[in-house]
């Protein structure tokens, strides 16, 4: 597992390269209302999918890796979850057809847009199903590289709009969809053959899966609506050039939170395997893993930080230059993000916490609401970073206190993540008054405290665990410094 984690990391970072160069072209190539136009055109699509179309993806997982482990192939799930895929598909684009004109008049743009809409519904929601049924075989490759394709398609039209080929919002949409196209392609084409064998619809598991997600869509709402309410708000209060410099910033935490994303659909199916087999001590030691992965990562996030705030200080931004502070803002809230991508593979895997799962996430949706309608007439752009980052900090909290109650987690994973995430907000909060060298400064010495102190603490101890099964796959790099640093962080000295 921790190889294929390693792999795909590597592809994410690929893929992240992609991203960072979109996103950079973009504030010299594109205008920033032209992009908050695409932005707004991409959340319906994001959210048609997403809620409307991909609300049973978790039960594929579920049911689809029970099934393939018991016979070697998903054709039952894969077929039952296909029928609802094309009636739901079927039922949405009708609904649109009848708003055409209120999406026009919403989105700021033209004709072809509802046209553009249903491509992108249909590219999206197509391709995260073959992630999903990709994730049930342990095909995860193609989750792999179908990223690398999405983002560096993406990449390649944003530099063909900067040279002057294209214009306008369009070409961004449509890139988009090619690259997800394209990602379709490659994860549909790792389950094929034998693995999608036995192909036949069974109206027993269309209501298994119906009766598994039958919360979902509300939880998936909350998540989603997190993502893209702010620039609803924000269209609705200001305008779309305010709209794009809030998507820009936004798409930096995305681009910081891809990192642990691949450990997420590792994750998945494993823990499932150990849920079915009742394995709770294993479980409890998944647990310990990804608690001392968090802690790595929440405390390198300071460094990464000062990068971004060095960039908004020697490059000349344009319309993009105000998303200094709510992308600052942001990508402290992405410490919560980052512990919401570990926990949801437990949460996929007991079923009991589907529901708890989707008040969690619908709650989250309403306080970031509020937080907007009082935060961003007040601060603006900002106001809405911050609503955002109050309403994940309150989810994880709930996340939390699930997995300690059901799931056998320690105090230690209950109140430390929260406590370094409020700490570095406050420090982000407390360095947009300081000069740029004091900032640097700042955020260095609070990643030197993060990582003393969670060493302190204990908290990367799980780390001894995750570096062991790394050594075993290569122990030539069982000498490295980083590897040496790493098992000083977790309290040992080497490998036994």
């Amino acid at each position: 597992m921790l190889k294929t984690y390693f792999s795909l990391v590597i592809l994410q970072f690929v893929g992240l390269f992609f991203s960072a160069c979109f996103i950079v072209l973009i504030s010299f190539a594109v205008p920033a209302d032209v992009f908050g136009k695409f932005s707004l055109v991409l959340s319906i699509i994001q959210i048609v999918s997403t809620v409307g179309l991909g609300w049973t993806n978790a039960a594929l997982l579920r049911y689809a890796r029970e099934e393939y482990s018991a016979r070697g192939t998903i054709g039952e799930a894969l077929v039952a979850r296909l029928s609802i895929h094309v009636v739901l598909m079927i039922l949405i684009f009708s609904v649109l057809s009848v708003y055409e004109a209120k999406i026009v008049e919403w989105t700021r743009t033209g004709t072809g847009t509802l046209q553009l809409i249903m491509l992108g519904i249909l590219a999206i929601s197509v391709a995260e199903m073959g992630s999903y049924a990709g994730q049930a075989v342990k095909r995860f490759s193609g989750y792999g590289w179908a990223f690398v394709a999405a983002k560096g398609i993406q990449f390649g039209t944003a530099i063909l709009i900067y040279v002057g080929v294209f214009e306008g919002w369009e070409p961004l949409i449509l890139g988009t969809v090619l690259g997800y196209g394209v990602a379709s392609t490659i994860t549909w084409k790792q389950v094929a053959g034998k693995i999608c064998s036995n192909m036949k619809l069974s109206l027993r598991e269309v209501k298994r899966i119906l009766k598994y997600s039958w919360s979902v869509p509300f939880g998936t709402l909350g998540g989603i609506f997190v993502t893209w309410m702010d620039m609803w708000f924000i269209n609705y209060y200001l305008d779309t050039q305010n709209v794009g410099v809030y998507s820009w910033a936004y798409y930096i935490i995305l681009l910081a939170s891809t990192v642990l994303m691949p450990l997420s659909a590792v994750l998945a199916p494993r823990l499932i395997d150990l849920r079915v087999a009742e394995d709770r001590a294993a479980i409890s030691r998944y647990l310990q893993q990804i608690s001392a992965i968090f802690f790595v990562v929440v405390s390198t996030m300071p460094l990464v930080m000062a990068s971004v705030f060095g960039l908004f200080s020697l490059v000349d931004m344009g319309d993009y230059q105000a998303a200094m502070e709510p992308t600052m803002i942001l990508l402290g809230a992405t410490v919560f993000i980052g512990i919401g991508y570990l926990i949801n593979p437990l949460l996929a895997a007991f079923e009991g916490l589907v529901v708890y799962g989707a008040i969690s996430s619908l709650t989250v949706a309403l306080i970031n609401a509020v937080g907007n309608i009082f935060l961003i007439p007040e601060f603006g752009i900002s106001g809405a970073a911050i609503a955002t980052a109050i309403a994940v900090a309150f989810g994880v909290l709930t996340k939390l206190i699930l997995v300690y109650r059901y799931c056998e987690g320690t105090r230690a994973m209950l109140v430390y993540p929260l406590l370094f995430g409020i700490v570095l907000i406050g420090v982000v909060i407390f360095a947009l008054n300081l000069e740029a060298h004091l900032v640097l400064l700042l955020f260095g010495l609070v990643s030197l405290l993060f990582f003393l102190s969670a060493k302190k603490l204990s908290l990367f101890g799980g780390m001894s665990m995750v570096l062991d099964r790394f050594i075993e796959k290569s122990p030539n790099l069982s000498g490295s410094t980083v590897v040496g640093l790493l098992y000083w962080l977790s309290g040992r000295k080497g490998i036994y």
